[in-house]
């Protein structure tokens, strides 16, 4: 759910965590830390990784759009 200019707009939309774009954003850090430097994922981190994608997921989703006038 998306709320510009007062009015809220419902739908999907996708979410890319990238290691570098993201890497300052404080839900996306932690959940690029988890990866390895060649981008592989340890198994041994699988169970961390599931609450960190939560609070990532959550922050994406409750993002307010910069709504100038263009397309959403």
């Amino acid at each position: 759910m998306y709320v510009c200019k007062g009015g809220t707009v419902s739908g999907f939309r996708e979410a890319v965590l990238c290691r570098v774009c993201d890497r300052d954003d404080s839900a996306a850090a932690p959940v690029i830390a988890l990866y390895e430097e060649d981008g592989s994922f340890p198994a041994d981190k699988l169970d961390v990784f599931g609450p960190l994608a939560e609070v990532w997921v959550e922050n994406r989703r409750n993002r307010v759009c910069q709504f100038n006038g263009g397309f959403l």
